[in-house]
């Protein structure tokens, strides 16, 4: 039964209220808070839904039907013409988030002619007190996305906001599901070339302020024709600023909690060629031991590419830009160690070394690279800056420890202690782990422009492994340091590449299970936070090309780079498995790495529309996908066997050692990250996931137990008692799952075995 527009109509959620008022021009809303047993305006009166000269909708209709808000209205534009418009407003069960959706209608129209930036999503806050430059800004705390890096270039990945106001005493929150407004790009706004989620200060006689969708820069000046979505939502509440307003790190960690209430399920969907990992797998080999296209040669031997044909033309221009020739034919040492660190799990993991070939071959490049005179990682301490970053020496420096950690070659496993001692860690003291982008091996001082602070993941990780590895724990310390000084930087000087901050919550984890000190329990979640930030939270479906694959679940590759790229998405998705091994409640992460596995094949040809046209190789991913901030103008970016390797981790990850028969329930590996080196795992965790809203039955099967192995599986379904049962090759389990559920799979192998 609908309820009659009345003066005034109100709807309640989480401590929050919308109030829509009828004014001279339709009815505009506000927002209230619930303090103790009273209600409080916290906003201006007489919002409107869409800003802009050509916009300003407020609705002429407002009905209360159940706990929706309908809204239907017209708006009159400057020539004559009019078009209509409707919406609604309706709260999000369990939440505290408000829905708001606009659908405009029209035959199209011109925007953003009277100078004025349009169309936004605009929720003007009042008048801000006298002082607003001083104790405001002082006292507020802020959080704006899309993430950048080094106070520019902002990225497009998280959009959504954190504001808390210390006069209001209320929190807002906003997220703007990009997913459905298809009608962004170069003719309205760029998105986020355009627009950031945010705060803005007015001056409109007085100080006042804003906070939205708020538009910089004018793509085009014409909106488009047809029904043209606008969806977001809006979470207010109170909050005392006692004993202290809140911390910016703690506000990320909400926001990133509340908004993941708001993902849609993806069960249904896969790429149009989509196949399995171990198939793409089996492939990347075949196509990782190509002499023409994958390996080169000169006076030293044979070394591996870094990208297919060492050809990129996006990277070739950007070169050329800055006067240099790029050379993409040399070696690539860190494309041979992220390939043969998964190798290696999974001959250790396998009854038979699926792929001995190319790992010897692997083995081979890398030992005798890191020999050469010339390879950085290993040189001590020089008279020049390095050529490569501060986190390739860095990452390139772990690998090729947990690579020759433990094996039988004494003399290059001293060449890496030295370069950990006598560079690495006196480098991160001079820094005070505040790590730069570049650093000069000589001073050991930062060079050149910006920041890298999430580096101090990575460093973490390895001097946990050293630790692990000698006993010392004087490198547990100095992990512990670098992580203190990384969750003290403001949070966003925190980011950088995407999976360094992965590295930090991978290292937070472990340490959180060494210590069960709740600092590291926070670091946690906090790191967590900063990681799925750079997630993408939506699907672009902006033109035909960038629709032909999704991007939700993916991450951007750096924090301005616009992009994201597939060997950065494996990493974190192994980063965000290996913590969820340890998490009460691991839905969300499971709901993530889902989107993880089905996405990403999308980076390979043998799985993609032609949208590149021919590629040499089938199986060997390219590095981007097309999104509308991307860099589509610039070329063709290559086929990265640089990032081939996590094919390989993909496999490892997802269908390698365990699997379901039924194509929407996920097992994940958590141990991809925290096997040893050296020996066969004999306890192994997975995850189960429903990824459908009905229960589902399946069969799990275990590769792992090939070859005769046995062992003992205890399934432990959330709130259950766990059930253990003998396994054998051959002999899975019959699991059932309960729409969205999943279960913890640990399986502990007999050593009897031979």
């Amino acid at each position: 039964m609908n309820t009659p527009p009345e003066a005034s109509t109100r709807l309640e959620a989480g401590g929050g209220r919308v109030v829509f008022q009828r004014g001279v021009d339709g009815f505009g809303y506000h927002l209230e808070v619930q303090d103790t047993l009273d209600w409080r305006r916290v906003t201006a009166e007489h919002n409107a839904l869409i800003s802009g000269p050509t916009f300003g909708l407020r609705p002429e209709n407002v009905d209360l039907e159940g706990d929706v808000l309908t809204l239907s209205g017209t708006k009159e534009l400057a020539d004559g013409r009019s078009y209509s418009w409707r919406g609604l407003v309706e709260p999000v069960s369990g939440t505290s988030w408000f829905h708001w959706v606009v659908i405009v209608e029209s035959a199209g129209f011109p925007i953003g002619t009277s100078g004025a930036v349009e169309p936004q999503i605009a929720l003007d806050l009042g008048p801000l007190p006298p002082y607003e430059r001083g104790d405001h800004v002082w006292f507020k705390t802020l959080v704006q996305n899309p993430t950048q890096w080094n106070n520019e270039g902002r990225g497009n990945d998280f959009p959504a906001l954190y504001y808390y106001d210390p006069y209001l005493k209320a929190k807002f929150q906003m997220f703007f599901d990009m997913s459905p407004m298809s009608w962004m790009g170069p003719e309205t706004i760029k998105r986020f070339q355009g627009y950031r989620c945010g705060l803005r200060r007015l001056d409109h006689g007085h100080p006042a302020a804003e906070i939205g969708l708020l538009a910089e820069a004018q793509g085009g000046q014409r909106f488009p024709a047809g029904s043209q979505v606008f969806s977001w939502y809006v979470s207010v509440q109170h909050l005392s600023d006692e004993p202290t307003p809140p911390r910016e790190q703690d506000a990320l960690t909400a926001l990133v909690s509340d908004c993941l209430a708001l993902l849609p399920p993806i069960n249904g969907y896969w790429p149009e060629r989509a196949t399995s990992w171990r198939e793409l797998a089996d492939g990347c080999a075949v196509d990782l031991m190509d002499d023409e296209h994958c390996w080169g040669r000169d006076d030293t031997g044979e070394y591996l590419r870094s990208y297919v044909d060492g050809h990129s033309d996006a990277w070739a221009v950007t070169v050329a830009a800055r006067g240099r020739t790029y050379d993409g034919d040399g070696p690539c040492l860190e494309a041979a160690l992220w390939a043969l660190d998964p190798l290696d799990d999974l001959a250790r993991s396998l009854a038979g070394d699926p792929y001995p070939e190319l790992r010897s071959r692997l083995r081979a490049f890398i030992t005798a690279e890191v020999r050469r005179p010339h390879c950085a990682i290993l040189s001590g301490r020089t008279d020049q800056p390095l050529f490569m970053g501060t986190w390739q020496y860095v990452y390139l420096l772990a690998e090729v420890w947990r690579l020759f950690e433990g094996t039988e070659d004494d003399e290059l496993q001293k060449l890496i202690q030295n370069e950990i001692d006598t560079v690495l860690v006196p480098m991160a003291h001079t820094v005070a782990y505040l790590f730069p982008l570049q650093f000069d091996k000589a001073s050991l001082t930062a060079v050149g422009p910006g920041p890298a602070y999430p580096v101090a993941g990575t460093f973490a990780l390895l001097m946990l492994d050293v630790a692990a590895a000698t006993g010392e724990r004087s490198y547990q310390h100095e992990a512990e340091r670098a992580l203190r000084a990384l969750a003290h930087v403001p949070i966003d000087a925190a980011l950088q590449e995407v999976f360094l901050v992965a590295h930090a919550l991978d290292a937070a984890d472990r340490l959180c299970t060494l210590t069960g000190d709740q600092e590291w329990e926070r670091a946690r979640e906090y790191f967590r936070a900063q990681t799925l930030r750079m997630m993408y939270w939506y699907n672009d479906n902006t033109s035909p090309r960038t629709a032909l694959s999704r991007h939700l679940g993916m991450f951007l590759a750096c924090a301005n780079i616009g992009y994201p790229a597939f060997f950065e998405n494996i990493e974190v998705a192994a980063r965000l498995a290996t913590a969820a091994g340890t998490e009460d409640d691991p839905s969300d992460s499971l709901r993530i790495l889902d989107y993880a596995r089905r996405t990403n094949q999308s980076f390979m040809p043998v799985c993609s529309p032609d949208m590149y046209g021919p590629m040499p190789v089938g199986y060997i991913p390219f590095e981007d996908v097309p999104i509308l901030e991307g860099p589509n103008d610039a070329g063709f970016l290559g086929q990265e066997i640089y990032g081939a390797g996590f094919t390989f981790r993909a496999h490892l990850l997802w269908d390698a050692l365990a699997g379901a028969d039924h194509s929407e329930v996920m097992v994940v590996n958590t141990d991809s990250y925290r096997g040893g080196t050296t020996s066969a795992p004999t306890r192994l965790t997975f995850l189960a996931y429903n990824s459908t809203a009905a229960a589902v039955s399946s069969e799990i099967n275990f590769p792992c137990l090939a070859d005769g192995r046995t062992g003992t599986l205890e399934v432990s379904p959330p709130g259950e008692s766990a059930v253990r049962r003998r396994v054998d090759e051959g002999h899975g389990i019959r699991l059932s799952l309960p729409g969205g559920g999943w279960a913890r799979l640990t399986l502990t192998l007999d050593r009897d075995h031979d």
